[in-house]
């Protein structure tokens, strides 16, 4: 397997991880009827911010596949848009595209976090994906020509 690939891998089973321990908080603060609402909250905050501040990932790295099977989905056969959890670890500086194809950068415009359908109201354009993945692939082959 080619480093780039084990590398996205690698990056994929963190994303998930942090995925899967947020919800199991989540989870936990729903079944634990002992726990006072406030520290519900404060375990749920705590849990974010464990994981946030040390993830910073370009979403756009990834294929449509990869993405629609950590929750984005597609808004329409132009957008993908992406889970709030996702946008909190997304890479400042990112241009996303929203539906109503207005751009904003993440980490300096203003963008919306209202959740519409289990999604953000923004993500990545299914060209600008499809560009990145043909991309991929041709420098795939042209490695394996050279090899």
């Amino acid at each position: 397997m080619e480093e780039e690939e084990i590398r996205m891998r690698e990056e994929l089973q963190k994303i998930n991880n942090y995925k899967n321990y947020i919800i199991s908080i989540n989870a936990t603060a729903f079944e634990y009827d002992g726990w006072s609402d406030d520290f519900k909250l404060k375990e749920i905050r705590e849990a974010y911010v464990r994981f946030r501040n040390d993830l910073s990932y370009d979403f756009r790295k990834f294929t449509k596949e990869e993405l629609l099977s950590l929750g984005f989905s597609y808004w329409d056969d132009n957008l993908i848009v992406m889970p709030l959890w996702a946008y909190h670890i997304c890479e400042d500086g990112l241009i996303l595209t929203s539906i109503n194809d207005d751009t904003a950068v993440k980490g300096k415009d203003d963008i919306d976090t209202d959740v519409r359908g289990g999604c953000l109201a923004y993500g990545f354009t299914v060209k600008e994906l499809f560009k990145r993945e043909r991309k991929m692939k041709l420098d795939k082959i042209e490695k394996e020509a050279q090899s």
